[in-house]
């Protein structure tokens, strides 16, 4: 059962174009490292929303085939 769950989990968690992990599960790790950090460490994050990609990659040379 718990196999189960934890297969479950991990699809629950993966995009399913890509089969990589998506946003929530991006959002859930790094929760995690925050809360579990136990020296504090200095960083930058960014996160750009990239709306064209809609439009561009219909367009790409990687699409043509």
């Amino acid at each position: 059962m718990a196999a189960e769950a934890q297969k479950i989990a991990e699809e629950a968690y993966k995009d399913p174009v890509t089969a990589l992990p998506n946003r929530n599960r991006f959002v859930q790790t790094y929760e995690e490292q925050i809360h579990d950090s136990t020296q504090p460490e200095f960083g930058t994050f960014a996160i750009t929303r990239c709306t064209e990609l809609q439009s561009i990659n219909p367009n790409s040379w990687f699409s043509r085939g």
